[in-house]
């Protein structure tokens, strides 16, 4: 799965990541929970929460192939056009969080999105 990775803000952004991707065994994530919360830096007012989407066309994550570690990421073009930035480009970081059932939440990866604004031709 991508650490770094980059979204148009007229666009939003949308991928698949298999999660540990070097794990020899096979693991299952069916069930599993995600949540990562971006921001720009700590207790930033503009930081907005990815969690589980309840359909494919809503933000957040999804799980795609369970026994393959595959999940989905999808960021709305709304989401990254709201937040107050003049620069043309910066990053948001966040920590990648997963919660299996009856077990503690525990930390994935960290992320670090970098936005790009402007028209998409």
């Amino acid at each position: 799965m991508p650490s770094r990775f980059a979204a148009k803000e007229s666009v939003g952004y949308y991928a698949t990541w298999t999660l540990g991707a070097r794990l020899a065994e096979p693991l299952n994530i069916s069930g599993w929970i995600f949540e990562a919360t971006f921001e720009r830096w700590a207790a930033d007012p503009e930081a907005f929460t990815l969690e589980m989407a309840a359909s494919d066309a809503d933000q957040g994550f999804r799980i795609f192939n369970p026994v393959a570690r595959q999940i989905t990421c999808r960021i709305l073009p709304a989401t990254l056009a709201g937040i107050s930035d003049t620069t043309g480009r910066f990053t948001m970081l966040a920590d990648l969080l997963a919660t299996p059932p009856g077990a503690d939440r525990f930390f994935i990866a960290d992320l670090e999105l970098t936005i790009v604004r402007g028209p998409t031709a």
